[in-house]
């Protein structure tokens, strides 16, 4: 299935930019699934085949919690999906099957729309990867959702529709473990950062990876991914963080790159905040920023969740959205969901 570019996302988290920057990198998606997929499911998969897809399904209300990326792969010969959802909040969550189910929906549905006549749907495959310091606590299958005792009956098992989704909790994955993964050191260092920045271990854990921080250093275009993963960590630990992660680093290119990058996000954060008449630094100065570019964001998610849903959107439709208030944009984002027609969205 081709699809065009997603130039229409809500907002991004810290998270969802530095999962995006990685596993939008086809190399550092097949490392991904040949790490955690179980090899009876490898067998059927041609990942040299394996093509990313620029389109998201997350609901507008989970993109704080949620990011996704879509991949095409043969499966057997045929088209299919790899689907990996990206959990991103300190606590997992109960109804993820549930989620999931949703959104493999709507990629069935984008399916048809552009296979007219089908008459049989593609496999996909589901796969989360949580981030969580306490790992995965929830079912990972849709069945469990439902009363055990229901279930354990026959009948009424086979009325309810049955999938398990694969999970790669790296909380309990081991340095060595994500190191071996093959994967780009700016990827496997990413995994490193979501798993550990939002927690005390950082600072702990980061002499395992300080050889590998070199090394990605001392690569093609390693200085520009090196600064992003700081700047992920001062995005979800702040300044002080940053400089003390730096003090500790062994490598004294490695270290110099790290304060030079904690000073010039330090300068950032100033400037921001005096433009913004904000004295809190950069992070307070990009909130701001965000607040006054949400009633354009959320026409983006407007016509974002539009076009999943009922295809290519005309002018008319298009000028509507431009011009409503923020109310009524909210109010649209929450028809869309049980509406069945275009016209039942936008009604007065």
């Amino acid at each position: 299935m081709r699809v065009a570019p997603a130039t229409l996302r809500a907002v991004a988290t810290p998270h969802d930019s530095l999962v995006k920057r990685v596993f939008s990198v086809r190399e550092n998606a097949i490392g991904e699934l040949r790490s955690v997929l179980p090899p009876g499911v490898l067998k059927h998969l041609d990942l040299d085949r394996l093509e990313v897809q620029e389109r998201t399904f997350v609901d507008v209300d989970l993109v704080q919690r949620h990011s996704d990326q879509l991949y095409s792969v043969p499966i057997d010969g045929e088209l299919g999906f790899v689907y990996v959802l990206f959990e991103h909040q300190s606590s997992d969550d109960a109804l993820m099957a549930f989620r999931l189910l949703a959104y493999m929906v709507r990629i069935w549905e984008a399916y048809l729309r552009e296979h007219q006549g089908a008459r049989g749907l593609p496999c996909i495959i589901p796969l989360v990867l949580h981030h969580d310091e306490i790992g995965w606590q929830s079912a990972t299958s849709f069945q469990d959702l439902f009363a055990a005792e229901l279930t354990r009956e026959p009948v009424w098992a086979s009325l309810i529709p049955s999938f398990r989704f694969l999970l790669d909790d790296i909380c309990g994955t081991s340095d060595e473990e994500l190191q071996a993964r093959q994967m780009s050191a700016f990827a496997r260092l990413a995994l490193w950062a979501l798993r550990d920045a939002r927690f005390d271990r950082l600072e702990r854990s980061l002499s395992a990876w300080s050889e590998l921080f070199s090394t990605l250093l001392r690569s093609p275009g390693g200085r520009e991914a090196t600064d992003s993963l700081f700047c992920y960590i001062y995005e979800v630990q702040g300044m002080v963080t940053v400089q003390s992660l730096a003090e500790k680093i062994p490598d004294p290119h490695l270290r110099e790159a790290a304060m030079t990058i904690a000073e010039q996000l330090r300068q950032e954060g100033r400037q921001e905040g005096r433009q913004e008449g904000r004295q809190e630094g950069r992070q307070e100065g990009r909130q701001e920023g965000r607040q006054e570019g949400s009633l354009q964001r959320l026409q983006q998610v407007v016509l974002k969740q539009l076009s999943l849903k009922f295809g290519e959107l005309d002018e008319a439709v298009r000028a509507r959205i431009a011009a409503a208030d923020e109310a009524t944009l909210e109010r649209y984002t929450e028809r869309v969901l049980s509406s069945s027609t275009l016209d039942e969205v936008l009604r007065d």
